[in-house]
């Protein structure tokens, strides 16, 4: 452990300073990549790192942000006399000034191997080692006066307030060296030898060094209060009576223990901590890179950018994200998500599932590409989904060329198998499975229809072998009968058909149910009363057709044609009959005469 000296400070603005300048360690890791100067209207950035252009953002003391992009070889600027500039207020301009840094081939390679993809599992993308790439950014800030661009790079001369009466001040003896040995040793015993109390304000007209390795001729710089040795700590010790807030605070610089951390922490010590114990509430870590956290004066916030444009502004060079990670300690299951985006996407990674993205938006997708009105309807590429019946979802194309909802999924062997609905401008809904050659199906807990790749439609079969196959009855409750188109001039008429009588003659009706385990899957119960098709092809085979599996089916126009032409040749007979009836009845009555 290293020695420690407890010391009073009787100066509680020290605290409040101490904790300010340390949150606002800055820019010293920064690299210098420009020159800044300007004045008047004009303030300009030379570049002076190699770079593929870049970008410049600028906050205003009102809230507003300006954000420029240049080219590489461009230096950028801002001049007051630009139309969008005019009037700014006096004050302070923070800026954020990032360049894109010129990569070899090799480099650009070994980033997107690195990157890998954001949905790999956790431990891959952990262990991976991005490319050192040289971070190209500088901050700061400038102001504005009267209307005048004023630069950084005066500096104010430290100077003594003239007191009422001034007093010689007596230059302290200087302590050897031996005598700080035993002061450190034997601190404890000669502590209260030294004690100074003083009962009334103490006010310095100088720096103030606190601390065991504090020396006679300290040169203080721009320093204004100084704690010096191996420990340094600053107590907040509340000794209010009972009822009043007494809880103890500590800032504390770096860890006291060999091999512990360096850092700058808030430590809540509790109404009765001291020393090293309490909780660290809030820590930064040395070496953290300049704006880790920036409040800016408008209280927005920014993450490693000093010009945060909205409440909440993370910057990085790679995939700027937030973690909510759910830990098990209440007794719930761990649970991590990632919200994140980067040049291919925003996404939401769920990390406790195999880095799976589940949720996830390309850059340049339109306005209302995904849009959830406040009835719960979900418009796709509409920000006014219709609510006619109920929730919908409701998908337009305000370009009025074409939509498109491709369903597809991914089977076990690799191939992809989905259906393609299109909806053209034509008002007319086009189902269309081209691209995998598939069959599409509707389903209902049973299959009641498909359409195969090559067009045939089954109704209640699995297997249609025409255009339209229909397994069980058909009607059409609002009567008529099925028209087909029949005008002569769209026919090449060959010759008449003449099948008549004799053919009707010899067909017999049959009585007969389908085998259950038809080749053809028909489901049918009970008695059907028919022709069989063989019997029907011998005497009118143009009624008869062979389907795709090679079954015999029976047309039932040609039958009727048939059956027509049987009436006209039964009427021929009776009108020959009715004839020799006359004819006999007429030879009947002469013989009577």
């Amino acid at each position: 452990m290293k020695s420690k000296r407890p010391f009073v400070l009787g100066v509680a603005a020290a605290a409040l300073l101490l904790g300010l300048q340390a949150v606002a360690l800055g820019q010293a890791n920064e690299v210098n990549i420009a020159n800044m100067a300007g004045g008047g209207g004009l303030v300009r950035w030379e570049i002076s790192a190699a770079n593929g252009g870049g970008t410049l953002t600028v906050t205003f003391p009102d809230g507003r942000a300006l954000r420029k992009t240049f080219r590489a070889g461009a230096s950028p600027e801002i001049n007051l006399t630009d139309k969008e500039l005019e009037n700014l207020p006096d004050g302070v301009y923070s800026y954020d000034l990032v360049l894109t840094p010129v990569l070899t081939p090799a480099q650009k390679g070994a980033i997107a191997k690195a990157r890998g993809k954001d949905d790999d599992p956790e431990s891959e993308r952990m262990m991976r080692r991005r490319p050192d790439v040289t971070a190209l950014h500088q901050s700061g800030a400038f102001s504005i006066l009267n209307g005048a661009v004023v630069v950084p790079g005066a500096i104010e001369e430290r100077s003594r307030a003239k007191a009422t009466e001034q007093k010689p001040i007596s230059q302290p003896a200087r302590v050897s060296a031996n005598t700080v040995s035993r002061l450190r040793n034997h601190r404890l015993s000669l502590a209260p030898m030294f004690d100074f109390v003083i009962a009334d304000d103490a006010i310095v007209q100088g720096s103030l060094c606190a601390g065991l390795d504090c020396i006679n001729g300290e040169v203080f710089g721009f320093d204004t209060i100084r704690l010096k040795e191996n420990n340094t700590r600053l107590q907040f010790e509340d000794t209010s009576a009972a009822g009043f807030p007494l809880n103890n605070w500590q800032i504390r610089a770096n860890s006291s223990g060999a091999g512990g951390a360096s850092f700058l922490a808030f430590v809540d010590q509790g109404a009765a901590g001291n020393s090293e114990t309490g909780t660290i509430v809030f820590e930064v870590d040395a070496g953290a890179p300049a704006n880790s956290v920036k409040v800016a004066s408008n209280g927005k916030v920014g993450f490693r950018t000093a010009t945060p444009v909205l409440d909440l502004h993370v910057n990085t060079s790679d995939t700027p994200a937030a973690r909510l990670e759910q830990n098990n300690s209440g007794g719930f299951a761990a649970q991590t998500w990632d919200v994140a985006g980067n040049e291919a996407n925003f996404f939401v990674r769920d990390v406790t599932g195999g880095s799976r993205l589940p949720f996830r938006i390309r850059p340049g997708a339109p306005t209302s590409s995904i849009d959830i009105s406040a009835t719960g309807s979900v418009g796709v590429g509409t920000a006014s989904p219709s609510t006619t019946v109920g929730r919908v979802v409701h998908i337009d194309d305000s370009a009025g060329t074409q939509l498109h909802l491709t369903v597809s999924t991914t089977s076990g062997t690799g191939t992809t198998d989905g259906s393609i609905i299109t909806h053209f401008t034509d008002n007319n809904l086009y189902i269309n499975n081209q691209e995998q050659g598939g069959t599409f199906f509707f389903d209902n807990g049973a299959e009641r229809m498909r359409i195969t790749s090559t067009g045939l439609v089954g109704i209640a079969t699995a297997a249609p072998t025409d255009t339209l196959s229909v397994n069980g009855t058909a009607s059409k409750p609002g009567g008529g009968t099925w028209a087909v188109f029949s005008d002569e001039r769209l026919k090449d008429i060959k010759s008449p058909f003449k099948t008549g009588l004799k053919a009707l003659m010899q067909l017999q009706p049959l009585r007969y149910s389908y085998r259950k385990d038809n080749a053809l899957g028909i489901k049918l119960e009970g008695d059907q009363i028919g022709f069989g098709a063989q019997a029907v092809q011998k005497v009118i085979p143009e009624a008869v057709v062979k389907n795709a599996n090679g079954y015999l089916m029976v047309n039932s126009d040609p039958i009727i044609w048939t059956m027509l032409n049987a009436i006209k040749e039964q009427q021929q007979q009776i009108a020959k009959l009715e004839t020799e009836v006359r004819r006999l009845k007429a030879v009947s009555r002469r013989h009577r005469r």
